[in-house]
């Protein structure tokens, strides 16, 4: 039996492209460390009051997602991305989850949605 996917909620986190400034609507982020690490970020996103959780990956690596839904505030989000990212929580490396905003324009299908490196993101 074949189910088709729930369609992704559009994030009210828009961010732009370093390159090209082309608008893009940051979903959340997700981040790979040590246990010690992750849990440093898993206590602020969850203080922050932002959606994560851990993934389980086959190969063990150990992976926390941070998902903006409607309704995430966007300086908290933005915070703990970019504290992330600048190494607060450890050596976490960090890829931000970005759709197009053209894209998103008809809803978000899950193949829509590319891993970014936080170089890539202008978040000001």
């Amino acid at each position: 039996m074949y189910a088709d996917q729930p369609p992704v909620l559009p994030s009210p986190i828009v961010v732009e492209r370093a390159s090209d400034h082309a608008p893009l609507q940051m979903l959340g982020f997700v981040a790979f460390g040590s246990e010690q690490d992750l849990a440093r970020l898993d206590a602020a996103a969850t203080a922050a009051g932002l959606r994560n959780g851990r993934v389980d990956n086959a190969d063990g690596t150990l992976e926390t997602m941070v998902a903006y839904v409607p309704g995430t505030d966007r300086d908290a989000a933005l915070r703990v991305f970019r504290e992330a990212r600048d190494g607060r929580f450890g050596r976490i490396r960090v890829e931000a989850m970005v759709v197009t905003v053209a894209d998103a324009a008809d809803g978000i299908a899950m193949t829509e949605i590319r891993l970014s490196s936080p170089t890539n993101i202008d978040d000001d």
